[in-house]
Order: structure tokens, then sequence, then C-alpha cells
């Protein structure tokens, strides 16, 4: 082979290419076997795909409802509560009080809302819960009776307070009465 330009010459050796004959034709046998083993290769792409898109599904119907749960977790309460206590005795009234529910998350105990008194400790077992709809939920652990409109109610597993709901609660251990009001 010559090589020329402007600047360079360059020859090499003759080389010589030589032919052998033609590559044998494969079996049949060994065709199939190529063509079950691409089959396979192929079904296990698709259960490779189908597996991990079902796994990306699950995977994300977990985080939705973990996402729910926590959502859940963290509502806070709106409007607030008017508190007022009436000594059974004497018929006296104190003055009401009213308490801003924004204040607390997850829920609350009737207690807290009584400033802690020692004499209403009995009311620990009372415990506010936020529902759908701007709505409470009421749950009695104590022994004390919830009254609405003037009619004794059983919240063990829970009673939904709506606006303007006005509740008696009447503790077994004191002689006063206490009234709650959502609004």
């Amino acid at each position: 082979m010559k090589a020329e330009d402007q600047s360079f010459f360059r020859e090499t050796a003759p080389q010589r290419i030589a032919v052998k004959q033609m590559a044998s034709v494969p079996d049949s046998a060994k065709v199939k076997e190529k063509v079950r083993e691409n089959k396979e290769e192929s079904s296990l792409t698709w259960l490779y795909a189908t597996g991990g898109a079902a796994g990306m599904i699950l995977l994300i119907g977990l985080a939705s409802i973990l996402f729910s749960r926590l959502k859940r977790a963290r509502r806070g309460f709106s409007g607030q509560m008017v508190v007022e206590i009436k000594d059974e005795d004497t018929g006296e009234r104190l003055s009401p009080q009213f308490k801003k529910l924004k204040l607390f998350k997850r829920k609350f105990h009737l207690h807290q809302l009584l400033a802690l008194s020692p004499e209403f400790t009995e009311t620990a077992g009372i415990v506010f819960k936020p529902a759908a709809g701007d709505s409470l939920l009421l749950i009695n652990h104590s022994n004390c009776i919830i009254e609405k409109s003037s009619r004794a109610i059983d919240a063990k597993k829970g009673l939904i307070i709506k606006k303007n709901d006005r509740l008696r609660i009447i503790p077994k251990k004191t002689n006063k009465s206490i009234y709650v009001e959502y609004i």
C-alpha cells in the first residue's frame, strides 16, 4: 500500500486476505433454544416492570394513608368555649369564662379549661377532640353526669358537639355544676 502526500511517502508490505469456508448454518434446535431464551427474557422483563409498577402504587397508597393520619393528628380546634360554674347550694353563678380553642392541638381535657382547679379533678376524664365540620367529639371517661337539653347522655363512646350546643356537667364529688357552651 502506498501513501503519498507533499511532505511524506510510505509504502507497506503487501498483505494477503484469505476467505475460509462459509460458516455452517445452525441447527434448528439451537435456533429454537435461542428463541425460547429471548421469550423468557422478555417475559421476565414484563414481570419486573409490572412488579415495579405494583410496588410504586402500593408505596404511594401507604404514603397517602400516612399523610392523612398525620394531618388528622395535627388538626387544631376553632371557635371558643364558654365555661360557667354554678354552685348548686346557693344558686350563685360565677362569671362566664371564654376560652379560645385554637391554643389546643389534638385533644384537651375539661380540667384544662377549668384552669386545672383541684376542686374539679374529676373532670380530667372528659376529653374533647376535633371532629369534621367545625364540631367537637366529647368522650367521657369520668364519673361525671353530662346533660344536653336537660337529658343525661352517654358519652363513653363519643358525642358530637356542634356550634351553640350547651352542656351541663355535674361532678359527683362537689355540689357544683359546670355549664359548657361551644361557640
